[in-house]
């Protein structure tokens, strides 16, 4: 999101405690550390940038936290759905998943 500004204000109007914003391509040029985890919304739109977030976030995650993958079963955007349905096997264990109508794949941690 190119309006930083716009999503710090957001922040700050909606009173979001210990919600940080950051501006980076993520993960590789994050500047701080991040820790815990408790809402992450993935909206990358390709296999390799969705599998790098989720491999970043997926142990930051805290207990009853929550992934939101973006354009998951949206045409055009195969590559979000190919990656979801092969980290569904694997991960079956650590994450419920949702498929909703919407087009998003909710994960939380169980």
């Amino acid at each position: 999101f190119k309006n930083i500004s716009f999503v710090k204000k957001k922040s700050s109007d909606l009173k979001l405690k210990r919600t940080k914003v950051f501006k980076a391509h993520f993960p590789k040029n994050l500047k701080v550390s991040i820790g815990n985890i408790k809402l992450c919304h993935i909206d990358v739109n390709t296999y390799k940038e969705t599998k790098h977030v989720f491999n970043y976030v997926k142990n930051r995650i805290i207990k009853n936290g929550i992934i939101i993958f973006d354009d998951y079963g949206i045409w055009g955007v195969d590559g979000v759905k190919k990656f979801i349905n092969i980290i569904e096997k694997k991960y079956s264990n650590q994450f419920i998943f949702i498929k909703n109508y919407m087009g998003q794949c909710i994960l939380i941690k169980k």
